[in-house]
């Protein structure tokens, strides 16, 4: 895929007069799939280096709306047709493109506020505040900014948008510390009023998962699992 760089003296990138070329699925899957670098030495064993040469599991997310690819649709079942799992992430600012794509392995939608105000001091949405209110319908991932999406007052506008949506699975996403998720967790936990349930924390990822109830009950999983160190 071709960039435009902006020169130095610019303050923010430009975007370009003509439209950068987007890569066809096929040219697109071959530059996932490219080459590991490096050779096993020193820690790195052998059969681990080797294995990481065949891709399983592939992410459709981390910078951008991974939904403003064109030929999305076309992408994900390229995938699955070579036999590999799907993650995509989404801002849930694209509803109507959201229906039209084939199913994923894992979808994720960021739900950043909860309420009209603070979603647009938080994403500023080119669409303006209302129309990315009315975009934002369902629930998968919640972001914590602290002092910011994580008050206490905010847990009632975040219940109303996980009814909403009945997401199977709620991460947390802390900005700095974790233990500002594992807390608003636990209020969010007292409130869905055992609809769901804190299953898992982990520090490095300054995330908390939270589980709809009846999938504990359906694979007997433990209904907290130990904080890793």
């Amino acid at each position: 895929m071709e960039h435009d760089i902006s020169p130095q003296s610019t303050p923010t990138p430009t975007p370009s007069p003509t439209p950068t070329p987007m890569p066809d699925p096929d040219h697109l899957i071959h530059l996932i799939l490219r080459f590991v670098p490096g050779s096993p030495s020193g820690n790195i064993l052998t059969p681990l280096w080797k294995s990481a040469h065949k891709s399983r599991h592939i992410a459709l997310s981390l910078v951008g709306e991974s939904l403003l690819y064109p030929q999305i649709n076309e992408l994900i079942l390229d995938l699955h047709r070579r036999k590999l799992s799907t993650f995509l992430v989404s801002n849930s600012q694209l509803p109507e493109k959201l229906k039209a794509i084939p199913p994923v392995t894992q979808l994720y939608l960021s739900v950043d506020a909860a309420d009209p105000d603070t979603l647009a001091e938080i994403d500023r949405p080119y669409v303006g505040k209302t129309d990315a209110w009315r975009r934002l319908n369902e629930t998968i991932r919640i972001i914590v900014i602290k002092k910011l999406n994580c008050r206490r007052e905010d847990i009632p506008g975040y219940v109303k948008l996980i009814r909403l949506g009945r997401p199977c699975f709620i991460e947390l996403k802390a900005f700095s510390f974790v233990d500002q998720c594992v807390e608003y967790a636990r209020w969010l936990e007292a409130v869905l009023e055992g609809d769901y349930s804190v299953v898992s924390v982990h520090h490095e990822s300054k995330a908390v998962l939270i589980v709809l109830m009846v999938l504990i009950v359906h694979f007997q999983t433990p209904s907290y699992l130990p904080l890793r160190s």
